[in-house]
């Protein structure tokens, strides 16, 4: 069967799409996502649960997803548990049935690689390159058709194209793990003004476990600092703590300025004049204090669930793979 599918194998979490037809009836789609973790069972054995995946590769037995313990930090996509990560989301979608399938396949990677040609002629091949794994103890051959590499932060240009006609306009893309910038002038990206770095929802957490720790005298952990963002503060024996509440709208505002915006202003760059829009799970998290600092950023349509901000790159992505697979026009 011939797949389109699409996966954004996020620092943080993977977020994966997939288009088929069973004849020539309506288009099916599924989705998939799990947290973008390896843990390698060479250090012990571990009985699969949750969602994860029980992987053979290359003589290495591993599983990927919810029981990982180990995140990539580097900003580069051609590594181990990027590729079996898309591999993995692949496996879940696909027909299990399916020994060949024909996939037309699109991918995000940050702007590092989507800026260098042979960087990004490389992840293709990476990703091409024996394509034979064991899943959950069924084996796969994948057969890719086509592979289109997209810039990480590009997807709400394809899934909202009316904010970009006709003007420039600056995206955040606030991940888990990574910050991508660009602007884009009707829709085409400026290539000068796009750059990636880590400072993703994971250093937000750093900044507010600190600060959590030296206002309440208290030793909070990074999942007790993430808890604290997503409830606006940290409750204590049941109760909201009232001190927590200033900590987490004061930490996240610096998180802005002095991460944020301070990338901007060390490349020269400046939004004041142009409509910006956010995107990523952590734009969510800190949209009321983004939006006090830059009153005329803009969100998504349907923004008011952390699951618009997510997944709002792989369904622009998606957008194209339809295209390009000629399953939808363009």
């Amino acid at each position: 069967m011939r797949y389109a599918i699409t996966v954004d194998p996020g620092k943080d979490t993977t977020k994966a799409i997939c288009s088929f037809r069973d004849s020539i009836g309506p288009l099916n789609e599924k989705k998939t996502s799990f947290p973008t973790r390896l843990y390698d069972l060479s250090n012990g054995d571990i009985e699969i649960q949750g969602n994860s995946f029980h992987v053979v590769y290359d003589d290495k037995e591993l599983v990927i997803g919810e029981q990982g313990e180990l995140y990539d930090t580097q900003t580069t996509k051609t590594s181990l548990l990027h590729k079996l990560a898309i591999f993995s989301a692949i496996s879940k979608l696909i027909d299990p049935l399916d020994k060949e399938p024909c996939i037309v396949l699109t991918v995000g990677c940050p702007t590092t690689i989507f800026r260098n040609k042979s960087l990004k002629e490389e992840y293709r091949e990476y990703i091409k390159s024996n394509p034979i794994v064991i899943i959950n103890n069924r084996k796969h051959l994948f057969n890719f058709e086509k592979i289109i590499i997209k810039n990480e932060g590009s997807g709400i240009v394809y899934l909202e194209p009316n904010i970009f006609l006709q003007k420039r306009v600056a995206v955040f893309d606030i991940g888990g793990k990574q910050f991508n910038f660009g602007i884009f002038d009707n829709r085409v990206l400026i290539p000068s003004s796009s750059f990636s770095n880590n400072f993703g929802g994971t250093k937000l957490q750093s900044l507010v476990r600190q600060e959590l720790n030296i206002a309440l005298g208290i030793d909070c952990s990074l999942m007790d600092a993430k808890n604290a963002i997503e409830n606006g503060g940290i409750f204590i024996d049941g109760e909201l703590n009232a001190d927590s509440v200033i900590v987490i709208k004061t930490t996240i505002s610096r998180f802005i300025k002095d991460y944020i915006l301070k990338s901007l202003e060390e490349s020269n760059i400046s939004i004041s004049l142009m409509p910006a829009v956010a995107v990523g799970g952590t734009s969510f998290s800190v949209l009321d204090e983004f939006k006090e600092i830059v009153p005329h950023l803009i969100t998504p349509t349907k923004a008011d669930s952390i699951e618009t901000f997510q997944w709002a790159n792989a369904e622009g992505f998606h957008i194209v793979c339809k295209v390009k697979a000629g399953m939808i026009n363009g």
